[in-house]
């Protein structure tokens, strides 16, 4: 990608008010509805769940679903306890730091509207007297003063026992390309995948998937928003992004926590839970675009919102990409803002990945196989086999071959010769599959280079199927010039080719144009097998046709017990 910048001026405004928001856990709703408001052009519909994460969704009605998430939720504190004397003791909301609290300034959230307050603490000159050790900042003597001198004047404020409270510390630049704030963990990570859903309205991408930008809440009490949306959506894939360490600031052990360090670029990471395809997709596509990327391994868990999608729905495919990230968990968390740009870059390249499908291999759309075969099986009641037995097996789409072209497909399936196999999906003709280099490929119907015989009407009229203009509409060629068809007048295979069977249905005649030395008709097929997930191949051992004059047994029609 280019190497001007992504973010517009409007994004560094929505960035600000974002992060300067309070979003504590279990408290997010006002971050959401900032976040909301500013996704809202670049998605079709947002869906909302009963404990408020908040999904931006692209391509709604689509099958396959690909989730990209971060967290909305901050650290923070709960009012515990009030004594008499008006001061305030606190319990973690999160991983909150108490050695970072003395003398920090903060925002007592109430129904009445925010209490200031200051976590107290005692001057140097009272500490370590009579020779007491000096006393370290821990949760137990921590407190907040809000200038009361009573329980009553606490309480009269409207602060209470479960009270949240957050930090003030809003968003600096420092240093010209260093984003300074309390709560970059992880809201970044909600302003980066909203800014990849901006990029492909303004660049016009259109994805032939679903897309779920996912803000999930209380990720710092245990991805408890992760869990419960990921149940919602029930995606193929998920892409998170939330922080890492940066680890080369002093008192970190590089051997422990790995050798990383903001502005060396997104931090890829190596865990049980990210799964492999995926992450190795993610890594080309870093190289291939010049994105500079890092290495993480995480070891048995990652810790953030992918454990609880990959081990969601009986599995799915995860992956992590990490912001890299000083001072995790206090008021000034520091990243860089090529670090933040690179993420970006590197979440949109990869969703155009899955564009192309160079990964993608479909999730089943029908739960019972056995039922479509035995269907198909029902739809070859009057078709007179010979003792040779055609073969019918029940195949999945793997992947598309070319950008943006949904008539050629790979197939799961392997070739042991040069014979061209029929596709039925529906009870009807689908296309055809040619050998390429052992693996099968699925020419649909549609595709400029699928073709069969077929015939048309009463009459069977013979011709050739194949692609036209219109990708709605199909064209007969090489109808004899004699031959008397009409409009509304039947399309089905002839199996001349044995390619099919005779009798599979193809559609009906919309248009008939004679030409000089043959006619052409346009066919409306009756089924759109484009973006089907699954087809029925069909090898015919000869020509056979269909006994129009008897409905034989189902005891005369032998399949492959391998089909099932």
């Amino acid at each position: 990608m280019s190497t001007k910048s992504i973010l517009k001026k409007s994004s560094m405004t929505f960035l600000e008010n974002y992060l300067n928001n309070a979003s504590p856990t279990g408290h997010e709703a006002e971050g959401q509805k900032i976040w909301m408001d500013y996704l809202k052009p670049y998605v079709d519909t947002f869906i909302t769940d009963t404990y408020g994460s908040a999904v931006g969704v692209i391509n709604p009605d689509a099958p396959y679903k690909v989730v990209i998430e971060g967290h909305a939720d901050e650290i923070s504190w709960y009012v515990n306890y009030i004594t008499d004397d008006g001061l305030i003791y606190v319990i973690r909301n999160g991983g909150s730091d108490h050695q970072i609290a003395p003398s920090k300034r903060v925002n007592i959230h109430t129904k009445k509207g925010i209490v200031r307050g200051v976590f107290g603490w005692p001057a140097i000159h009272t500490r370590g007297r009579n020779g007491k050790a000096e006393e370290s900042a821990k949760i137990e003597n921590i407190f907040i003063d809000c200038g009361c001198s009573t329980k009553a004047e606490v309480e009269e404020l409207g602060v209470h026992a479960g009270c949240v409270i957050t930090y003030p510390d809003n968003f600096e630049i420092l240093n010209h390309d260093k984003f300074v704030c309390r709560a970059i963990d992880n809201r970044m990570g909600g302003f980066m995948i909203a800014e990849v859903a901006r990029l492909l309205k303004e660049n016009k991408k259109k994805l032939p998937f679903g897309l779920y930008i996912v803000n999930s809440v209380q990720e710092e009490i245990g991805l408890r928003g992760a869990e419960m949306i990921t149940q919602r959506i029930k995606p193929n894939v998920a892409i998170v992004t939330d922080v890492c360490h940066d680890t080369t600031t002093p008192m970190i052990d590089k051997k422990i926590e790995g050798d990383l360090k903001m502005g060396r670029g997104p931090v890829i990471a190596y865990a049980p839970a990210t799964q492999n395809i995926l992450r190795e997709m993610i890594v080309d596509t870093a190289v291939e675009n010049k994105i500079p990327f890092q290495r993480h391994a995480t070891s048995r868990v990652t810790g953030t919102d992918t454990d609880a999608f990959a081990y969601s729905n009986g599995g799915v495919a995860s992956a992590l990409i990490s912001l890299p990230l000083r001072y995790m968990h206090t008021t000034v968390e520091m990243v860089h803002r090529d670090d933040v740009e690179n993420v970006i870059k590197l979440i949109y390249e990869t969703l155009l990945k899955i564009e192309n499908n160079e990964l993608k291999e479909y999730k089943v759309l029908y739960t019972n196989t056995q039922n479509q075969l035995n269907t198909l099986k029902e739809s070859l009641v009057n078709i007179d086999l010979s003792e040779n037995k055609p073969k019918i097996e029940l195949i999945k789409v793997l992947s598309y071959i070319n950008y943006n072209d949904f008539t050629k497909v790979w197939l799961d399936k392997k070739l042991e010769d040069d014979s061209i196999l029929g596709l039925i999906t529906d009870n009807y003709s689908a296309g055809i599959v040619v050998n390429k280099n052992g693996n099968a490929v699925g020419l649909l119907n549609g595709n400029k280079e699928c073709s069969y015989a077929v015939f048309i009407g009463e009459g069977k009229a013979p011709g050739i199927i194949t692609s036209s203009e219109n990708q709605d509409e199909l064209q007969i060629k090489f109808i004899p010039i004699w031959a008397q068809i009409n409009k509304g007048d039947e399309v089905i295979t002839s199996g001349m080719d044995n390619i099919f069977f005779e009798g599979l249905k193809v559609g009906t005649i919309i248009e008939v144009t004679n030409l000089a030395d043959m006619k052409v008709a346009t066919v409306k097929p009756y089924v759109n097998v484009l973006k089907k997930k699954y087809f029925h191949t069909y090898k015919s051992p000869h020509q056979f046709v269909v006994n129009s004059s008897t409905n034989p047994s189902k005891d005369k029609i032998k399949i492959d017990e391998d089909a099932n």
